[in-house]
């Protein structure tokens, strides 16, 4: 998976609470919506930052800036027998 991230994944700056800013390895994950006007309602997800847990801890409430875009962290989840954390993201205003 390092590998992976090595070759694919691209630097973003996270912010743990109120500490000091860290460069951090990962792989932004931007899922496909669909936005139904109508009936049929709104379907979609919010993006996600991939990354190796062993290399940085985050948590909700916790800010990822990525490309100038600011996001903050929604949900964490840990895969244990991949290695990798996934941050869901929501876009900061």
């Amino acid at each position: 998976m390092r590998r992976i991230l090595t070759r694919l994944g691209e630097d973003a700056t996270l912010v743990r609470g109120t500490g000091t800013p860290t460069t951090v390895r990962g792989l932004y994950i931007a899922p496909y919506a669909v936005i139904d006007i109508g009936p049929g309602g709104v379907n979609g997800s919010n993006p996600q930052f991939a990354f190796m847990s062993s290399d940085f801890a985050v948590a909700k409430g916790d800010i990822l800036t990525r490309s100038g875009v600011t996001f903050t962290v929604v949900v964490k989840q840990p895969d244990d027998p991949s290695g990798i954390t996934l941050a869901e993201l929501k876009r900061a205003s």
